[in-house]
């Protein structure tokens, strides 16, 4: 049974860009405990839980693969085309344009997490889940494989969501083989997993999702699937450990954790700056009032002495 409740200094701040392998993760690990790693794992709708024992922040996702949108927070930007359209143009520069307009608009509100952009094969939403594995490789995981394995750290893809369909008799969020196996074990994804939206329609177990290698719940925790009721159980608690290191090392990794400040609640480098160019047009507006006034007093004294 692994440690919980520990009593600890570190924050989850500490350990932004440390190595996933860092053993600094088990100790901050430690001082999570049943109750605080239940309810990172499942509060993850649209959002991720603020855990006071690690001094982790709150933070918010977006939804929908085409711009900014969180219904939750308000938050809208620019709604660009569809993947589909996009990629009717056979234009890599375009589509990075637009992928570098969508990041920064992510950025100038204060957003780090989104669901999107479809990485997945869009085809017909009946897909055939009994298949050959040759199919399945080339056809359904090859959009996946290619973003995991052809992005270098700053462009590496941290988050993955798991699809409403079954494989075989197992459904994709607990499938092992292909979370823990395909994902993490040949293609050396690091990062966390999120479900398709929570609605409890049946398979959707956070003790079986967890155990599979899907560690975040999109969805607020209130399904009755949702309960964790085996905790006295070592190999329950080690899976929602597990989900939560992965939870924690991608968020750390996000801009929520970019700087110090910005790691420790205060302001990110892009708010500094936005607030010291408002600071600088105040000081040049009240320079500019000012040599105003005084021109007009020179003038009046003038006026006077005359």
């Amino acid at each position: 049974m692994p440690t919980t409740g520990a009593k600890g200094s570190l924050t989850l701040a500490d350990l932004a860009g440390k190595d996933y392998g860092d053993v600094s993760w088990e100790k901050l690990l430690d001082q999570m405990s049943i109750e605080d790693m239940t309810t990172l794992i499942n509060t993850g709708g649209w959002q991720t839980a603020a855990i006071e024992s690690v001094g982790k922040m709150a933070t918010s996702d977006c939804d929908g693969p085409s711009g900014l949108s969180n219904y939750v927070t308000g938050s809208n930007g620019t709604q660009f085309p569809t993947e589909v359209l996009m990629a009717q143009t056979w234009s890599k520069e375009m589509a990075e344009k637009i992928g570098d307009a969508l990041g920064q608009e992510f950025a100038n509100a204060n957003n780090y997490g989104w669901y999107g952009p479809a990485m997945n094969l869009h085809r017909t939403a009946f897909l055939l889940t009994y298949m050959t594995e040759q199919t399945f490789r080339e056809t359904c995981l090859k959009p996946f494989e290619m973003v995991v394995k052809n992005f270098d750290f700053e462009r590496y893809v941290m988050g993955m969501m798991t699809a409403y369909n079954w494989l075989g008799t197992v459904p994709a969020i607990s499938s092992s083989e292909l979370l823990n196996d395909v994902l993490r074990g040949e293609w050396g994804f690091q990062g966390m997993v999120i479900s398709d939206y929570n609605g409890s329609y049946g398979f959707e177990i956070t003790d079986a999702a967890i155990r599979a290698g899907n560690d975040f719940m999109l969805g607020y925790g209130m399904a009755e699937s949702n309960k964790l009721e085996d905790t006295d159980s070592a190999t329950c608690v080690l899976a929602m450990r597990q989900a939560c290191k992965n939870i924690l090392y991608t968020v750390a990794n996000s801009g929520y954790y970019a700087d110090e400040a910005a790691a420790q609640g205060g302001m990110s480098g892009m708010t500094r700056l936005f607030i010291m160019a408002d600071a600088a047009a105040v000081v040049l507006a009240l320079g500019i009032e000012a040599l105003v006034v005084l021109r007009w007093m020179k003038k009046r004294r003038e006026s006077a002495s005359k």
